[in-house]
């Protein structure tokens, strides 16, 4: 091979690797996008599994209260 031939061989190499890791700086980019996205919606459904755990431990009271009022009743 001549000397250009090398050149143009290894600005070619070149080339290929900065495209290959502009590729993989799109994969990391998206990745931590779907990190980000996936945390999101992970705490989104925390609070919302919160929320229906206080409300089951409001309709549990209720329905203590109402079983006791009924047991109180059916003394009378």
């Amino acid at each position: 091979m001549t000397n250009q031939q090398l050149m143009d061989n290894g600005h070619q190499m070149m080339n290929e690797t900065d495209q290959a890791i502009e590729r993989s700086k799109k994969v990391v980019q998206d990745t931590i996008n779907v990190g980000t996205d996936t945390a999101a919606a992970l705490k989104a459904q925390t609070e919302q599994m919160s929320r229906v755990v206080n409300e089951l431990d409001s309709i549990h009271f209720s329905i203590k209260k109402a079983s006791q009022l009924v047991k109180e009743i059916g003394c009378n």
